[in-house]
């Protein structure tokens, strides 16, 4: 993951498979997620997406296990 915000962008995918249209955007799949497109989840990619941005900010990488929420409740 890198480490610089700067260079971040995340995709978050509804009813498709993020990780493939991420990689055919050129965005890495440990970048992408698929979620499930209700306000749950909608909510809950904002707090994800919030404590990777607040881990960067703070001088951290963004840890490989920040999706594990959202996969999570995917499931």
């Amino acid at each position: 993951m890198r480490k610089n915000l700067t260079e971040v962008v995340f995709i978050l995918g509804a009813n498709i498979n993020a990780g493939a249209v991420g990689e055919k955007m050129g965005i890495d799949r440990d970048c992408s997620v698929t979620f499930h497109s209700d306000s749950e989840g909608t909510l809950l990619n904002y707090s994800v997406v919030c404590d990777a941005t607040s881990q960067v900010r703070a001088g951290e990488p963004i840890q490989k296990s920040w999706k594990k929420r959202i996969e999570k409740r995917g499931k």
